[in-house]
C-alpha cells in the first residue's frame, strides 16, 4: 500500500490500513521510544507509549499535510510522546525515590524532620493497629485524595472522615504520652 493511501486508509478508520500501518511502522517506532526510554526505570514505560503513539497517529492522521514523509510525521510523535513519557517519569523519581526517601530539593524543616523526629514518628505510628497504620501511610504519606480512599476503603467520605478524625485524636493522644505502651492507649 502507498503512502498515501496508507494515510486516507487510517483517515477513514479502515482496519487493513491501520494493521499495515502497525507492522510497517512499529518496529521504527519502538526504537525510537526505546531510545528516548533508555533509562532503567523509564523500561517499564515503553509499551504503555507504544500504544499511546499508535492511539495518537490513528487519531491524528487526518492532520497529516503530506509536507514531509509520512515515516518522519510518525517519528516525530514518537518521538514528542516518548519524552512527554520522560518528564512525567523524571517528575515522579524526583519527587519520591524509590525507596520512599525524600527528595534531594529538601528545606530546613525536612532536614529536621529526617534527622530528628522520624524515630519519634515512628514509634508513634508503629503503636497503630495495622488498618490505622494502612490508613495513616494511605492519606498522609502517599497523599491519596479523600476519593481514592473511599474507592480503596469502599466507603463514604463521612465514614472516612470519621475515621481520619478518630486517628488524628488517637496519634495526638499518643504523642502526648509518648512513654506510654500500645496497649495503654487500646484500654
Amino acid at each position: 500500500m502507498l503512502e498515501a493511501e496508507l494515510v486516507k486508509g487510517l483517515i477513514s478508520k479502515d482496519v487493513k490500513a491501520f494493521q499495515e500501518f502497525v507492522d510497517v511502522y512499529s518496529t521504527d517506532i519502538l526504537k525510537t521510544i526505546s531510545y528516548v526510554l533508555k533509562e532503567s526505570q523509564d523500561k517499564d514505560y515503553i509499551d504503555e507509549c507504544f500504544d499511546d503513539v499508535i492511539m495518537q497517529v490513528s487519531k491524528k492522521s487526518d492532520t497529516f499535510k503530506f509536507e514531509c514523509p509520512f515515516r518522519n510525521w510518525v517519528m516525530c510523535i514518537a518521538k514528542n510522546k516518548s519524552l512527554d513519557y520522560k518528564r512525567k517519569i523524571k517528575k515522579y523519581y524526583n519527587e519520591v525515590e524509590l525507596n520512599g526517601h525524600i527528595s534531594e530539593n529538601k528545606s530546613a524543616e525536612d532536614e529536621y524532620l529526617k534527622e530528628e523526629l522520624p524515630t519519634e514518628i515512628n514509634d508513634i505510628i508503629n503503636r497503630l493497629v495495622e488498618t490505622e497504620k494502612t490508613l495513616f501511610i494511605k492519606k498522609y504519606v502517599l497523599d491519596l485524595s479523600t476519593k481514592e480512599l473511599c474507592e480503596y476503603y469502599l466507603i463514604n467520605e463521612n465514614v472516612l472522615y470519621k475515621r481520619l478524625s478518630r486517628l488524628r485524636d488517637k496519634l495526638k493522644n499518643l504523642w502526648g504520652n509518648k512513654n506510654c505502651r500500645r496497649e495503654d492507649i487500646y484500654e
